[in-house]
């Protein structure tokens, strides 16, 4: 089998006045989408997902046909080879960001295409379904009034979650006022998770503030504090742990094994986020989940993208030993769900596997889609100020 073709596949929804979101960090009134397809000459084609398309498309899907003269007349079943391939020729330039998000999109395809070529689901290469449910969390809780804050996440425990996360990043009276709103409207058995996001906004918390924010929160009993501090602090991080009893989560924005194993060395966090999306791919995640199961840490990728990031994180995650928990995105975008051969199952706070009978990732491009969500541009508006 041979590689025929490789492009980038530029999606966007744009948002209702109504359904436009914000947090701590800005606005989003646009989502966009960078899939990456990749055709063979045996009629096989393979989906995946380049993560960081969302806030650079154009980058993104230049360096999509960067790397598409190296990758043709390749056999797409040799994923780690061409990973590596890939991560080789970018070293000078792109250890990191949308290079390796690129690369991400690229090698997750080919696992796609792997898994149509043996007629077994991408779990089943990966070692085996180790689970066939995953719990799972409602991921939103974005800027709004109490009241729809609280109407919101009751909304979410009704749907069948037994966890949630909200945004928070403000202050620590602020977050402990948004904890306090949350742990009223969901009660003591369900847990909360509160996204600092602090790699994002305008005037990031010092170390001292982190730690502030952690004791503040700490009387509501967060399943973790995310994204405190800036993921290139590991040892600002380890001196965060030492002193909140709060777990620690952070890396949507870690890239490659070798920047976890930084972490993981530094004692930096209790749980570790990559985003196959973002951090090298199915196979390089799944190396960091192997190097965090030594470290004796727990898994809970970042998985806020479109239905093909959602479904290779789900075949992960049914395969590793240390998954921890399943983020679920209750942001409205249409590209989530549409891109699915079949929905998703949440049940009892738990996500469901994929079905056996699919092979590859259980993901396509539906006929017409590229005319129904054309590329619209600009995604996001990022705060100036942060409120107090």
């Amino acid at each position: 089998m041979q590689i025929t073709d490789v492009r980038a596949v530029l999606l966007s929804y744009v948002y209702k006045p109504s359904e436009a979101w914000k947090w701590s960090g800005g606005k989003v009134d646009v989502w966009n989408t960078c899939l990456v397809e990749v055709r063979t000459d045996e009629g096989i084609t393979g989906l995946g997902e380049a993560g960081d398309g969302h806030f650079v498309p154009e980058a993104a899907a230049a360096l999509v046909a960067h790397f598409r003269p190296m990758l043709i007349g390749r056999n797409p079943l040799e994923v780690d080879a061409l990973h590596q391939r890939m991560m080789m020729a970018s070293t000078y330039w792109g250890r990191r960001g949308v290079a390796v998000g690129v690369i991400s999109g690229i090698e997750t395809a080919c696992w796609d295409i792997l898994g149509k070529a043996l007629s077994q689901p991408v779990y089943v290469l990966l070692g085996g379904l180790r689970r066939s449910e995953i719990p799972v969390y409602a991921s939103a809780g974005m800027e709004k009034p109490d009241d729809e804050f609280m109407d919101e996440l009751r909304e979410h425990v009704a749907a069948g979650y037994r966890a949630v996360k909200i945004r928070g990043g403000y202050s620590p009276r602020r977050d402990a006022a948004l904890m306090e709103l949350a742990r009223r409207a969901v009660g003591d058995s369900v847990e909360i998770m509160i996204d600092a996001g602090q790699h994002y906004v305008p005037r990031p918390w010092s170390l001292a503030e982190a730690i502030e924010v952690a004791r503040a929160i700490e009387p509501y009993r967060p399943f973790w504090l995310e994204e405190p501090l800036h993921i290139e602090q590991p040892r600002e991080y380890a001196a965060l742990r030492a002193k909140t009893a709060v777990p620690i989560a952070a890396g949507e924005n870690g890239a490659t094994l070798r920047e976890f194993r930084n972490l993981l060395e530094a004692e930096a966090l209790d749980v570790l986020q990559p985003d196959i999306t973002h951090s090298g791919g199915i196979g390089e995640v799944r190396r960091i989940a192997q190097l965090a199961e030594l470290h004796g840490r727990k898994i809970a990728p970042h998985i806020f993208r479109s239905g093909v990031g959602l479904m290779a994180h789900l075949h992960l995650m049914c395969a590793i030993p240390n998954g921890l928990i399943f983020e679920h995105s209750r942001m409205p975008n249409p590209l989530r769900d549409e891109l699915l051969l079949n929905p998703v199952v949440v049940r009892d706070g738990c996500i469901q596997a994929p079905r056996a009978d699919v092979p590859g990732l259980g993901v396509h491009l539906p006929a017409g889609i590229e005319e129904h969500y054309p590329y619209r541009g600009q995604v996001q508006r990022f705060a100036v100020e942060v409120d107090p």
